[in-house]
């Protein structure tokens, strides 16, 4: 049986891979700062830093692959905490990456960001592109295989505090006014956690190897078009104002404007509808997921 460490596998994202990789049985570790509150059926969970040294090796014995999606993921957070956000996410890539190469893992798989086609989303986008380089760089000098994700916008259950649709159904869902901090014309292509665990799966094929992929959505949506169709699922037909930051960390339309590497974009074949998956979201969200 192969064993896969998933690192930051309380989160978002990481949490859904953690379930179906489990499903396929996986023996399935979930390291994480804390707790895990969707840990099940044979997944165990190792509580601690990503920094700890020891106890990241000890994760690390006799595993096969592993995913790395903790770190400061909150756009807005990283701006007031550089230090912090560039320790966590760039320190602590460096050491997972050391152990990887001591356990002689077959595929080290990172989630970055599509933000690292861009010179906005401040020093969280920056740390991506280092780390995007660090493990190329280990790559090089050790043989470490790798994959970089750079994944697009997710919706679903589970979101974090600063997932913008979470963000938008919690204020329809108690307030008659939505403040949202983009402009209606901002354009996402919008995928829903499922079907992006699920192609974080699929690119443990061969084929994938040292490659650097982008998982998006195949509906792109205006913020505009997005708070439209929220309202007229949920029937709250709420006042809307727009406020953008004065000192925007969020591209528009398109963030291509650093030139990395090239990706391959991967599409779902098989995708859950958006309109289906916002209100599933709204009306299960308490429900056990």
């Amino acid at each position: 049986m192969n064993k896969i460490v998933v690192f930051g596998g309380a989160g978002f994202i990481a949490s859904h891979l953690a379930d179906k990789l489990d499903k396929m049985n996986y023996e399935v570790i979930l390291y994480d700062k804390e707790e895990s509150p969707y840990c099940q059926g044979n997944q165990k969970m190792v509580v601690g830093d990503i920094l700890d040294d020891n106890l990241v090796k000890k994760a690390l014995e006799n595993a096969n692959y592993v995913y790395h999606f903790a770190g400061i993921a909150d756009i807005e957070q990283s701006t007031h905490m550089p230090l912090e956000t560039i320790r966590v996410n760039v320190l602590g890539t460096a050491h997972i990456l050391e152990a990887c190469v001591k356990a002689k893992v077959h595929r080290f798989i990172f989630a970055s960001s599509m933000y690292v086609y861009s010179e906005l989303g401040s020093f969280y986008r920056v740390s991506k592109q280092a780390c995007e380089k660090l493990i190329e760089e280990y790559s090089r000098q050790f043989d470490l295989k790798y994959t970089i994700l750079r994944l697009g916008s997710v919706y679903g259950p589970r979101a974090n505090y600063f997932n913008p649709i979470k963000k938008i159904i919690d204020q329809l869902r108690e307030n008659k006014k939505v403040i949202c901090n983009r402009h209606p014309d901002d354009v996402r292509e919008y995928i829903h956690v499922l079907d992006m665990a699920e192609e974080c799966i699929n690119i443990l094929d061969k084929r994938y190897e040292n490659q650097h992929i982008i998982i998006n959505g195949s509906q792109p949506l205006t913020m505009d078009k997005l708070l439209q169709m929220l309202r007229e699922i949920i029937g709250n037909n709420a006042e809307i104002e727009y406020v953008p930051n004065e000192a925007p960390s969020h591209y528009q339309i398109s963030p291509y404007a650093f030139r990395p590497k090239t990706a391959i974009k991967i599409i779902p074949t098989h995708f859950h509808d958006l309109g289906q998956g916002l209100l599933d979201l709204f009306y299960l969200e308490n429900e056990t997921v």
